[in-house]
């Protein structure tokens, strides 16, 4: 399966936490759980690899 790419609007080194409507799509349609690799994107050309470290109803950690 292809790694993820999910959008986050502030990219920045750390944990970030994503969107609400960003996390939906990652915890309900992608089904994505703790310990996966993803690939976020700012909109604005600006992308970076992550793992999911935390992932609990409607919202969405990840560490950069």
């Amino acid at each position: 399966m292809p790694t993820a790419r999910l959008y986050c609007p502030s990219i920045v080194s750390g944990i970030v936490e994503l969107p609400q409507v960003e996390s939906h799509h990652a915890l309900d349609v992608l089904r994505i759980r703790g310990g996966e690799q993803v690939v976020l994107f700012d909109g604005a050309g600006t992308e970076g690899a992550g793992t999911i470290v935390r992932s609990e109803e409607r919202r969405v950690g990840q560490e950069w």
